[in-house]
């Protein structure tokens, strides 16, 4: 769950002795004893009635059970609530988001997006393994570590995040940036499955660059917090991930040990984003942005900006290529 009210935006974690259901799975009262909460756990609410997929939302005796521990909060509405997973894909989620809100941007202007306010892990035992998916392409960590420098995600003291940010959230806009850096993968193999030797260094260069600034390919080549002429000019000389400084190889290789794939992909299928505390100007695919794909329609993150930590990630898969 998120917790905003303290000076350190928090996002902290709690360990249920049990696994939340699907809420395709029938009542089995002799297994989970709801008759403790309900008195008639076999009552289906009905803002559960007619779910398009029930297999990718929570049970309603286990989403109010949860509300009862206060882990969700009272009343909180379904509409509200998409599925996710991990970035492995080994761990599924129900997030519930926020209504949609205000953040000021570096100029000043404003950008209209949702926050996630909890998620629940269900379905299948929780797997605290981070591991990646067998199929990943075997330059995804070269590329993954250059672009957390690149992004600015390395070197400041707090594991390399804004001080704002507690471990958790500090994992959670790491994941963003690297699901981004996934999703937009999947999507070029899926229009385009002609492309068999597809690494993860093309999504960042080709057809055009990733960050199209000078300080971010400066950055990704290894030579990061400096736009004068000095820098740019060493900006085409990639120095090797085995030079890079103690503290970035660090933050990057725990980052990966203990968060990167088994925690929820907040952001979904996001395939865009933006520092928004030091952009200025509202990016066009906030403005104006593609429709969402068919299937998610009626998914409330899928329609909205999705803030996490200090960026705000977008879905415009629709017109990814």
């Amino acid at each position: 769950m998120w917790d905003s009210s303290a000076k350190q935006d928090k996002l902290n974690f709690y360990e249920l002795n049990y696994t939340p259901r699907r809420a395709s799975e029938a009542h089995d009262e002799s297994t989970y004893s709801d008759l403790m909460y309900f008195e008639n756990p076999t009552v289906i609410p009905d803002a559960f009635r007619n779910l398009k997929v029930p297999q990718q939302m929570i049970h309603p005796n286990d989403y109010r059970i949860l509300q009862h521990l206060k882990l969700i909060p009272e009343n909180f509405p379904i509409s509200q609530v998409s599925y996710t997973t991990s970035l492995n894909g080994k761990n599924e989620y129900v997030v519930g988001y926020s209504l949609p809100m205000n953040f000021t941007l570096n100029s000043g202007e404003t950008i209209r997006a949702v926050k996630p306010l909890w998620a629940v892990s269900f379905g299948n035992a929780f797997n605290t393994n981070s591991t990646p998916p067998q199929d990943l392409a075997a330059d995804f960590n070269e590329v993954a570590q250059r672009l957390i420098v690149a992004e600015g995600l390395h070197a400041r003291a707090n594991e390399g995040c804004d001080y704002r940010l507690n471990h958790n959230l500090c994992a959670a806009e790491k994941n963003a940036i690297l699901g981004i850096l996934i999703e937009r993968y999947k999507r070029r193999k899926e229009r385009k499955p002609e492309l068999n030797n597809l690494k993860f260094e093309d999504i960042i260069f080709k057809k055009q660059m990733w960050n199209p600034s000078k300080s971010f390919k400066a950055g990704y080549n290894g030579h990061p917090g400096s736009s004068t002429p000095a820098i740019h000019a060493q900006a085409n000389q990639k120095i090797p991930i085995s030079q890079f400084q103690d503290k970035w190889k660090n933050n990057y290789n725990y980052h990966k040990k203990y968060d990167l794939w088994h925690l929820p992909s907040y952001g979904r299928h996001a395939t865009h984003y933006s520092h928004y505390d030091a952009q200025n100007g509202v990016p066009s695919f906030f403005a104006t942005p593609d429709p969402v794909i068919s299937s998610d329609e009626h998914d409330y993150a899928a329609k909205h900006n999705i803030r996490i930590g200090r960026t705000i990630v977008r879905d415009q898969r629709k017109g990814y290529a």
